[in-house]
């Protein structure tokens, strides 16, 4: 027998077993850990040591900015979001009016995109105020950062609080850019989703050179970004369909229903009376009074079909406009192998708007009262009121005459670093750095509907004297600038400029709406050095050691414009959709800590290397009660070649941000009033203000991860790396929210402390609420992270067949997901909006000029809840989404360098979420928008 052919026949066989058994096992949620590209030594986010060869115990997940680009040509955050550890970031897919002003924050776990540190080159980024109203979390805005220079980017996902500080209960998103680029490169794209309505373009250029004999180099880079969005949520398919949870009339099966094509019994365009003798009266577009078709299953709010509006529920998703353009610049110089410097600055805006709800509104507390005698009133009308002995009734009235409310945001960040880095005493590394960060916010509501305002102008009445038609209060005020305005129908009189299918005149415009703004600002200035090297000798190894200090001060000042304000008409706040307060405060927090990596054993049976890893942190925040330790000990044990066991155990913390200590308050009405516990008979109190501010006595929440995993590298199988790593993470001292009603509950229950928050009329009644973050939460989850990564030669397998595959797997398994709030049912919510299983593959073969890249990507299905009885709402289970897109590449030899045009579909099946998503919302991560393509061209000199 030819030994030569025996063993080549042997290798394919066991490649096309591993291919098919890969594949197997991939189709089932399995695998996980470091990717395909990393041939050279990298010093791997998770530790400060940089001595050669190390690893570290902490999972650590590196994804290459080429893996990132083919998935997402137009943007890497929005595919490093479709890994499974990040199902639950948010992005500009599904932000209309989701809180968080389209902006993108990541979200490891699931536990909040405050608990997740993200970093840029291993250094922390002014934060960037993300949410408004009662979402209080400040964070980066991750579209907002210089990534077209970017080399990969690592995800920890546990142990790296005692490494990098606050913040990183869940983990840590560090990007990676290559500081020693060296040519020209950029790209140029265009696409569109399938329906036409959602369109996006970008360019990107980034040059870098050597200068000074080859001891200096700059490099530089600019980033445009702009996307159409989905500017109204009934302009998706999503909104049409108009699903969500309805309560149903007395005497149902059920209290609850899930239904679509779901509409307002409470208010249409044309004004709707909904009590009394002429209830089910309204107006068509004229004005003229006709009688209002309820539809089935009418409530008080919601019934199905008839002549209701759709209006904007959680489950209708869109995506906010945005426009975003990021530059960078660095400059280094290497004085000797032993010291070098550089000065860095990069500099960002972003804008963001989308529609805010639906129309402007006088519902309820609010609606219109409308006397007998107003100066609109149809005659037919006033002889039924007359018949019916009626002085006035009150219309429930959504203005479809005004523009709808537009929430814009307009952020820009400048960032400024120096520092220098270099050895000492042989082969200790030591690094410092002074940087500073500002973001500026510019929120602003236009057309937010003035309530009290609407109410004057509709009580129109003729003026005895003149014989004009103006406001009633006019006559007793008449210098109150009030002007008068028909409320019936939907005519108005002369269109608004820019606004033609509005019928209502400028001067009407201005009086029954206005603009609401905020302006933050938030500033980080951050100084920081670390020394690391081999610090002694064990019999198993050398033992590294790191140290390093880092101050830290952050502020934050926020001016609204109006200030809040009640309208005494209507007792409430004067306007719908905006009413904020100012506010600034600021905090500085002083840290150290010491890490090493300690051999333990070797060459041992069953041990071919055991060592430790440790490290301590100790920080003093100023405003946060004083001092507060994390720490994280590991062990990474080789058995043998190509077998290794990991784990960790830590303590991490998060300090309160700078917004849930210091944000103003952003007041709102609670739909449905709130429970008055502190009443006889608990009656629901309408019009109560909930205020949603900042907390000066927050103190930090802490949290415990395990983790616990194994890799293999089997030199049989050469490219191959896998691994498995359970996790259990348990937050306490945890920052939350109370809802208004368990506020006032708690207070009546005996907890003072509550009633502070608590603030009563006269006579009893509820006038505010005031919901402040605590700390009062608990969290438990537990799971799995798989992956894999294989890179093989085809012709390996199959003979003759040129070209090179690299596959990519990820995949997260949650089994536990448990939040404990006081007053709250506890429940594990794995499965229950949090879908159980999340997975990412991804296929990437290239030959040549020649690459096609494919990815399938998997949210696994949930069920509506496990809170609510069978007599409330049938309980659904909501089907999964799977997405699969591609990418196709040819690089063309041109003058030296490439020019590479490209061919990319996102969901390519078109797979749009299942109607019954609207009962879990955002919080499954489904895409809402189909079919993505795009076409581009890359080049690089």
């Amino acid at each position: 027998m030819n030994s030569g052919i025996a063993y080549s026949q042997i290798k394919k066989s066991v490649l096309l077993t591993t291919v098919g058994a890969g594949a197997l096992l991939m189709s089932s949620s399995a695998f996980a850990q470091q990717a395909p590209d990393a041939v050279e030594t990298v010093v791997v986010t998770g530790s400060h040591i940089a001595s050669p060869g190390y690893v570290a115990p902490t999972p650590v997940t590196a994804v290459s900015a080429q893996e990132l680009t083919e998935a997402d040509p137009s943007r890497v955050i929005d595919s490093l979001r479709q890994l499974p550890l990040l199902g639950s970031s948010y992005g500009t897919n599904g932000a209309t009016g989701n809180g968080t002003n389209g902006q993108t924050g990541l979200v490891l776990r699931n536990l909040t995109v405050g608990n997740t540190l993200v970093l840029l080159n291993g250094d922390r980024i002014a934060p960037t105020k993300i949410g408004e109203g009662g979402n209080l979390y400040s964070a980066v805005d991750v579209s907002m950062l210089p990534l077209f220079l970017l080399k990969r980017v690592d995800v920890v996902t546990g142990g790296a609080g005692a490494v990098y500080g606050s913040d990183a209960v869940a983990g840590v998103v560090n990007f990676i850019l290559d500081t020693n680029f060296n040519g020209v490169k950029g790209s140029f794209d265009a696409g569109q989703d399938d329906a036409g309505t959602q369109r996006e373009k970008g360019i990107k250029l980034a040059v870098g050179t050597g200068f000074g004999g080859g001891k200096g180099h700059v490099e530089g880079s600019l980033e445009l970004y702009q996307n159409s969005g989905v500017y109204s949520i009934f302009d998706t398919k999503a909104g049409r369909r108009a699903c969500q949870v309805i309560n149903l009339p007395a005497g149902s099966a059920t209290q609850q229903a899930f239904a679509c094509g779901v509409t307002a019994s409470n208010g249409n365009i044309g004004g709707l009376v909904t009590s009394g003798p002429l209830k089910g009266l309204t107006f068509d577009n004229g004005g003229n009074p006709t009688v209002f078709n309820y539809g089935t299953q009418v409530t008080g709010a919601t019934m199905i079909g008839g002549d209701g509006i759709i209006t904007q529920t959680s489950s209708q998703l869109g995506a906010s406009p945005a426009k975003n353009m990021t530059a960078y610049e660095r400059t280094s110089w290497d004085f000797s192998d032993d010291l070098s410097v550089y000065a860095e600055g990069a500099y960002a805006i972003s804008k963001y708007d989308y529609q805010n709800g639906s129309p402007d509104a006088n519902i309820g507390s609010t609606a219109l009262t409308i006397a007998s005698d107003n100066a609109f009133l149809p005659a037919s009308v006033k002889a039924a009121m007359a018949a019916n002995k009626l002085t006035s009734f009150a219309l429930n009235k959504y203005w479809g005459d005004l523009p709808t409310a537009v929430v814009n945001n307009d952020t820009n960040s400048l960032r400024l670093k120096a520092g220098a880095e270099g050895k000492v005493f042989g082969d200790w590394h030591w690094d410092v750095h002074a940087q500073t960060g500002q973001t500026r916010e510019h929120t602003f509501i236009t057309n937010d509907n003035n309530v009290g305002n609407a109410i004057r102008a509709a009580d129109a009445v003729v003026n005895p004297t003149t014989g004009q038609i103006v406001c009633r209060s006019t006559l007793t005020a008449p210098t109150n600038g009030c002007i008068p305005v028909n409320p019936f129908g939907n005519a108005g009189i002369t269109p608004v400029v820019g606004h033609t299918a509005n019928g209502v005149t400028q001067a009407q415009l201005a009086y029954l709406t206005g603009t609401v703004s905020e302006q933050v600002k938030v500033l980080e200035t951050d100084v920081a050095g670390n020394i690391s090297g081999h610090a002694f000798d064990t019999w198993a190894g050398p033992a590294s050691v790191a140290t390093g200090f880092e101050y830290r001060y952050e502020s934050m000042s926020q001016v609204a414009n109006p200030n809040v304000s009640i309208d005494p008409l209507t007792n409430s706040l004067t306007y719908g959709r905006g009413s904020l307060t100012s506010q600034q405060g600021n905090y500085s927090v002083a840290e150290g800590y010491v890490e090493t990596d300690i051999p333990l054993a070797k060459d041992l049976p069953f041990v071919q290397s055991l060592d430790f890893n440790g490290a301590l942190r100790e920080a003093n925040y100023s405003e946060v009660g004083g001092l507060s330790q994390t720490y994280k000990a590991g062990l990474v044990w080789d058995i043998q070649d190509g077998y290794r066991v990991r784990g960790t155990f830590s303590r991490d913390v998060r300090a309160p941000s700078l917004a849930e200590l210091f944000a103003g308050g952003a007041p709102g009405i609670p739909a449905g009033g709130v429970q008055n516990f502190l009443q006889a008979g608990n009656p629901i109190n309408q019009g109560v203000i909930a205020n949603s501010s900042g907390n000066p006595n927050l103190k930090p929440q802490h949290g415990t991860t395990m983790t616990l995993g194994v890799v293999l590298t089997p030199d049989w199988l050469p490219g191959f790396q896998a691994s498995v790593d359970g996790y259990r993470i348990a937050i306490r001292n945890g920052i939350a929210n109370f809802s208004t009603a368990q506020i006032v509950q708690n207070c009546a229950q005996g907890a003072t402390a509550q009633c502070a928050y608590v603030i009563l009329n006269p006579d009893g009644t509820l006038k505010q609420v005031n919901q402040v973050p605590q700390n009062i939460s608990s969290i438990n989850t537990e799971g799995v992270d798989f992956e894999a990564n294989y890179l093989f030669n085809i012709e390996d397998v199959i003979d003759g067949v040129p070209g090179e595959i690299a596959l990519h797997g990820t995949a997260n398994y949650v089994s536990q997901f448990i939040t404990n709030l006081p007053g709250s049912v506890i429940f594990n919510n794995a499965g229950v909006g949090i879908p159980q299983w999340r997975y990412t593959y991804r296929a990437r073969y290239s030959d040549g000029p020649f690459s096609m890249f494919l990815q399938a990507r998997w949210t696994g299905s949930s069920h509506s809840s496990k809170t609510l009885t069978a007599q409330q709402l049938l309980p659904y289970t909501i089907g999964g989404q799977t997405l699969v897109d591609m990418n196709v590449e040819y690089a063309v030899p041109v003058a030296g360098g490439t020019v590479s045009p490209y061919f990319n579909v996102t969901d390519i099946f078109n797979d749009v979420p299942p109607a019954t998503a609207g009962l879990v919302a955002r919080s499954n991560g489904y895409e809402p928008f189909g079919r993505h393509f795009r076409v581009g061209v890359r080049f690089n000199f």
